[in-house]
């Protein structure tokens, strides 16, 4: 999912069209509004959809950041997501919660079941001082991430997504993100993965550059690839995107 420079770097949490782009607003009190365009929509190493739009709201106060984000589909292969999150951080360590609802089986029902509609996961984070590198662990605390143990009692899968990141600043003007995601998942359960374990599930590496609009907005155009090497049917997933978004 898309998130501003001050996510991507805290978090990465919402790993690839920032990416988590994704930007202007960094670390600036106030609100603000971001809306990308991109030519497809990949999540933590999985596809969700083809050209999107994804508008953005957020506040920021000091460490405190919260905001949603949404994502939804220009062409048949409908797909919509609604997410709200909320971060603090201090002393390069960023904690926070994420609460996501997307397109299933029977379609958007944001209002349906919060069990079989929504996912809500926590967040752990640290990016080093002098260097452009992030660690981050998130985990699936409630919500439509089930599981059924040995009794047919259905739990909490406790999905968790593990991201190593690395983003600097190129000398002509150019953003790099660069990122590694491994999943640990119960085996009868994989959310990221054909199968359950603990393996990588993410190789990530988008472009970006921001131009400023006579210092009223921000202008993003951007690019990047990414793998999953254990994706979905039994074989690898690999893809691409380039987009264009525009901050306030």
């Amino acid at each position: 999912m898309r998130i501003t420079k001050f996510l991507a770097a805290a978090a990465l949490a919402l790993s690839f069209t920032a990416a988590n782009a994704q930007e202007a607003e960094e670390n600036e009190n106030g609100f603000s509004v971001n809306t990308d365009f991109v030519s497809s929509y990949a999540w933590r190493g999985g596809f969700c959809g083809h050209a999107s739009i994804q508008p953005q709201i957020q506040y920021t106060a000091g460490g405190f950041t919260c905001g949603t984000w949404a994502s939804h589909t220009l062409t048949s292969d409908e797909y919509t997501e609604l997410d709200w999150y909320a971060y603090y951080g201090v002393a390069g360590f960023t904690f926070g919660f994420s609460e996501y609802c997307w397109t299933g089986a029977d379609g958007f029902q944001y209002f349906g079941p919060y069990g079989e509609n929504h996912y809500l996961e926590g967040t752990i984070s640290y990016t080093l001082e002098n260097v452009p590198l992030s660690f981050s662990v998130n985990t699936m605390l409630a919500g439509a991430n089930k599981k059924y143990n040995d009794k047919g009692e259905e739990k909490q899968a406790m999905s968790t997504y593990i991201s190593l990141g690395y983003a600097p600043s190129l000398s002509n003007g150019l953003d790099l993100s660069l990122e590694c995601g491994f999943a640990i998942e119960p085996k009868d359960y994989a959310m990221y993965a054909s199968k359950g374990g603990f393996q990588c599930v993410n190789l990530a590496a988008n472009l970006s550059r921001s131009f400023s609009i006579k210092d009223v907005a921000s202008l993003t155009l951007q690019a990047g690839v990414y793998c999953n090497p254990k994706g979905f049917e039994g074989h690898g997933e690999v893809g691409a995107m380039a987009g264009v978004g525009i901050s306030f």
